[in-house]
């Protein structure tokens, strides 16, 4: 016996293609930057307290990118590289002081 013929899962059976991950969906109302770039920074192995974040948030202001879309590579690799730089400034200080 077939299912109910207006439910579309009962017409077409469910595939899941594995070139598509899984991914927050950009525009959705609960996007929040604060977790995306917490994100970004823990993939690249390193922790945002509240100060570090709102400094990458004012170096993204600066350059205009977070009007960018937030699935955007080039946003993610912006986010990257502003990361990356204050990393660097914190061991530079840090070696200044030993």
């Amino acid at each position: 016996m077939p299912g109910d013929l207006r439910d579309p899962e009962q017409s077409q059976p469910f595939y899941y293609d594995q070139k598509y991950e899984h991914t927050q969906r950009p525009f959705s109302e609960n996007s929040d930057i604060n977790v995306f770039l917490k994100a970004i920074a823990s993939d690249l192995g390193l922790y945002l307290d509240g100060r570090q974040l709102n400094l990458v948030k004012e170096q993204l202001e600066k350059k205009n990118c977070l009007y960018k879309n937030f699935g955007d590579e080039s946003f993610r690799q912006d986010v990257i590289k502003i990361i990356k730089n204050f990393d660097m400034a914190g061991k530079v200080a840090r070696k200044c002081q030993i």
